[in-house]
């Protein structure tokens, strides 16, 4: 391997460093056990650093492989059915090797990613309109906000990956509301143009090919709880939402469930003492399961309904 692509490697690891500890600060955040004190600071164990890490270089392989940004046009293809990889395209070369709660991960993080996506000021047409013409604006910035950003557009943002989200916290930690927004301007200048349908259609698609393994009952369907050292198995609090279920495919429909609001703090990544620490229990779960949280504004809308608004 070349030192180029080694130094590369490396700075994509600092990079899913840096995000691992933003993203267990918001799962934390929206921990539903308020009784119990926030933690400031929380040592992963390996098997949730294995967990939460795995999901985001995922996100970042899928963004390599199916990206649509920016593709060629080829004389005689057709752009849709030739060169653009399609939903079941995303689903048989790649999604489909995982199980279903390993697509799961994935979703909690983008949850996590369209919170940190939640505003987007500067990134409209409209918006770069208003700068070349600043005598017809009063305050330079009052613009930014009078535009409506939704679902697909912060998924149109996770396909730019994680370099680009690692740039984005850093400059939405600033501060100052005015030199923030200006940055954040900068960085999402002309970006918004291209936007197109990106991971979410390929997890909710309906595959024209089954998994490769066995989901039902005669197979590994996941209802089973192992070891948090056995880190290709699902964690204690995915069994527990499979406790009473009584479909063949249980798994497979709860990883489909796109309302799921456990999502929200990623339910799948924590270990057997810490869910039992902050006092859940298989009742508790299926209750949080069941029961739609009063969401900050990033997350009025689930992951799902992005694919539904296209």
């Amino acid at each position: 391997m070349a030192e180029d692509d080694l130094l590369e490697m490396a700075r994509l690891h600092t990079i899913v460093e840096f995000i691992l500890e933003d993203m267990v600060n918001s799962f934390l955040e929206l921990r539903p056990d308020t009784q119990k004190p926030k933690e400031e600071k929380v040592v992963l164990s390996p098997s949730g650093t294995f967990r939460m890490q795995r999901a985001l270089y995922r996100l970042e392989i899928h963004r390599l492989l199916f990206n649509n940004r920016d593709l060629p046009s080829f004389d005689g293809l057709d752009y849709f059915e030739d060169v653009h990889p399609d939903d079941n395209d995303q689903w048989i070369f790649f999604l489909s090797l995982f199980s279903p709660w390993e697509m799961e991960e994935i979703r909690c993080v983008l949850k996590y990613m369209f919170r940190a996506y939640e505003e987007l000021p500067g990134a409209t047409v409209f918006d770069d309109w208003c700068e070349l013409s600043p005598d017809e604006n009063e305050d330079p910035l009052s613009h930014l906000y009078d535009h409506k950003i939704d679902d697909t557009n912060r998924e149109h943002y996770v396909s730019y990956g994680l370099g680009f989200l690692y740039r984005w916290i850093h400059v939405s930690s600033i501060t100052c509301r005015e030199e923030r927004l200006i940055k954040q301007k900068a960085i999402l200048r002309g970006t918004l143009s291209s936007s197109a349908q990106y991971i979410l259609s390929a997890l909710d698609t309906d595959p024209e090919i089954e998994y490769f393994m066995d989901f039902g009952d005669e197979g590994s369907d996941g209802k089973t709880f192992l070891s948090d050292a056995d880190w290709n198995s699902p964690n204690l609090a995915w069994t527990w939402c499979l406790i009473n279920a009584t479909l063949e495919d249980a798994s497979i429909e709860l990883w489909r469930d796109v309302t799921n609001p456990l999502r929200n703090w990623g339910f799948l990544f924590w270990d057997e003492h810490r869910l039992k620490e902050w006092g859940f229990i298989p009742e508790r779960m299926r209750e949080e399961q069941e029961t739609c949280h009063n969401e900050p504004a990033d997350t009025r809308s689930d992951l799902g309904e992005a694919v539904n608004n296209v």
